[in-house]
């Protein structure tokens, strides 16, 4: 699976705002089919009656993205106008998948390696008997491991690929900025109380943190303390307004309505009164006043 990236802005950005609302749903449809294809932001002819009918817009939706700017036509396909600029390369997404696999390998066998070991050296199954010599036997071989992953991922922002093994060695090896700052990344995003809610909490967990540590590092500029640079990953959105919230205006107009004004004879406290005629009127409330 690949990820289309989008920020947060882009529905604000001039040229998105110009196609509208049916542009921007063919643009996206045509971004994922590029991420999913590793077209490298290209798309041929044939398959656009397939994105029209997945974004469920008009056929002439084409006409306002190609004189925004958003794609170039080529003759035999369209071009999404920026794609690399912000999207990963087909290469780089299969090296990362490569890497991915290889990491996955080595992990595996690895796993495997202190149980071979036990089973056929006789040094290892007499130590078996004092206990203690075998448990840190096992940590030393488990610490290799963590120091060698670290070495071989060096670098590696993409949460998927930089976990697991690697995980503890990562996190101490992590400039403080980059730790403080993805605590707070962590608490604006609520990543403990989503892990609760996966099969595995703990790797779930893990691998968003890797996923955020990795973010902060691509961002991370001189100067920045550790919100700022949280604020360029996750911006802190402001508590909405308890007066905006439609449940107290409920309760606020509930209020006023059992609080009203009973003594007017004529109105009973609802501002309005029928003559014979049925004809509403407001009331003044002269308390008494015939009909």
């Amino acid at each position: 699976m690949t990820w289309f990236k989008l920020d947060d802005s882009w529905d604000s950005h001039p040229k998105a705002r110009a196609v509208g609302l049916t542009g921007r749903g063919l643009w996206i449809s045509g971004g994922l089919h590029c991420a999913r294809n590793l077209t490298d932001g290209r798309i041929e002819k044939d398959i656009v009656p397939v994105l029209i009918a997945t974004a469920q817009v008009p056929k002439t939706t084409v006409k306002k993205l190609v004189d925004s700017g958003l794609w170039i036509d080529h003759g035999d396909h369209y071009e999404m106008h920026g794609y690399l600029d912000y999207q990963p390369s087909k290469a780089v997404v299969e090296t990362d998948r490569k890497r991915w696999r290889d990491h996955k390998t080595r992990t595996k066998a690895d796993s495997r390696s202190p149980v071979d070991s036990a089973r056929s050296s006789p040094v290892d199954s007499t130590v078996d008997s004092t206990g203690d010599s075998t448990v840190a036997t096992t940590r030393a071989r488990t610490l290799s491991r963590l120091v060698s992953s670290r070495e071989e991922n060096k670098g590696c922002t993409i949460a998927a690929a930089c976990t697991t093994v690697a995980e503890p060695a990562a996190a101490q090896a992590e400039p403080a900025l980059i730790r403080a700052a993805a605590a707070i990344v962590a608490e604006r995003r609520r990543t403990a109380t989503q892990a609760l809610d996966k099969r595995n909490p703990a790797a779930w967990e893990a691998s968003a943190m890797a996923g955020i540590r990795g973010d902060l590092i691509a961002v991370a500029a001189p100067g920045l303390d550790a919100e700022a640079l949280a604020d360029l990953v996750e911006p802190e959105r402001p508590e909405p307004s308890p007066r905006t919230d439609p449940l107290d205006r409920t309760q606020a107009a509930a209020r006023a309505l059992a609080n009203r004004d009973r003594s007017c004879e004529r109105c009973h406290g609802t501002s309005v009164w029928l003559d014979d005629d049925d004809v509403a009127h407001e009331c003044d409330h002269r308390a008494g006043a015939a009909a």
